[in-house]
């Protein structure tokens, strides 16, 4: 399941305009959290498992979840329904020829998994809080409701050529929930809450069978009177990555003829290069402007998380690759 980019775009670009305007204001830049997405492979191999059916997941609010699943599928797999799965069987046997021997069932059966599932919680729990307050001499009890919508679900994932279990996902979720104070106790109202838990279980559900972005957050650190790294956070956050690496690069070299630099100054600005260089995917770059990071700032581990992620995400794009979802650059 792919995550909208739209929202981590949209940051990106008023990030953009707020570096132009104090730029052309003659400010400074400062630290920027950046929200970005990194693509993460499903947790199941589905490659070749093109055709999916989809039965309907039992349980109260079954039904709710069993739509919106439907909803995400679609797209990504071939959604059948049992009638429609035997018909294409029938049609392939026609071409292909009738055999009782599994290794001869038509392709579509090979390629096909079935999704099945019930619901086990479904409940509302919530308790009643009070607080005291005076106005005008007048004192008054208010009351809160606080609580919480309870979901957990268990969903299979099936092999219908083998009618073996591929993964059970037991999914547990939980929003929670606060009114505002009133002169009589309330009660939670339920349903927005279970609106949640619905779209929380489908999406968690679909990281199992889908690739889907991770949002992230990294911070782009400021230098003041390098010009070099301001001028590698406006490309950075335009998303031109190899040209962020190469100015901050030139930045890092600008700072280090500088009088009285602070090691920390010096080790951010390898670690922002180390992130340029790690979103255009020169990932061995990238880890010696993070190992340079650490040398240059020691002990402020400027270069460990970056490090780290990398590695995860070297073996991420494998797995995407054997997933057939290969990393977008």
């Amino acid at each position: 399941m792919r995550v909208s980019s739209f929202a981590w775009r949209s940051r990106l670009c008023l990030g953009f305009l707020s570096i132009l305007f104090l730029s052309f204001a003659g400010g400074c830049v400062s630290d920027l959290n950046l929200d970005l997405p990194i693509q993460r492979p499903a947790e199941i191999n589905m490659a070749g498992r093109t055709h999916v059916v989809l039965e309907d997941i039992t349980g109260k609010g079954g039904d709710v979840i069993t739509s919106r699943l439907k909803d995400s599928l679609q797209g990504k797999f071939t959604l059948l329904d049992r009638g429609a799965l035997q018909r294409r069987i029938q049609e392939s046997s026609i071409n292909q020829g009738d055999s009782s021997n599994d290794a001869d069932r038509p392709g579509i059966m090979q390629a096909s998994v079935l999704i099945r599932g019930k619901v086990i919680r479904h409940d509302l729990t919530q308790r009643i809080e009070s607080a005291t307050s005076t106005s005008n001499g007048v004192q008054s009890i208010g009351y809160r409701a606080v609580g919480a919508a309870n979901l957990e679900a268990s969903i299979d994932v099936v092999e219908l050529a083998t009618t073996e279990i591929i993964k059970t996902s037991s999914i547990k979720v939980s929003e929670p929930g606060t009114t505002a104070y009133y002169s009589n106790p309330p009660q939670l109202a339920g349903d927005p809450l279970f609106d949640n838990c619905y779209n929380n279980v489908v999406a968690e559900f679909m990281r199992k069978i889908a690739s889907y972005d991770q949002i992230i957050t990294v911070t782009v650190y400021e230098a003041k009177g390098v010009a070099e790294n301001a001028n590698g956070i406006a490309s950075f956050v335009a998303t031109d990555y190899k040209r962020a690496a190469n100015e901050f690069s030139a930045a890092i070299a600008a700072a280090k003829t500088m009088p009285k630099v602070k090691p920390e100054l010096l080790g951010k600005i390898a670690q922002n290069a180390g992130l340029a260089y790690e979103w255009s995917r020169q990932y061995s770059a990238a880890i010696k402007s993070y190992d340079e990071a650490d040398r240059l700032a020691p002990g402020k581990g400027y270069g460990a998380a970056g490090r780290k992620r990398i590695q995860q995400r070297i073996e991420d794009e494998k797995n995407l690759a054997n997933q057939g979802a290969a990393a977008e650059r």
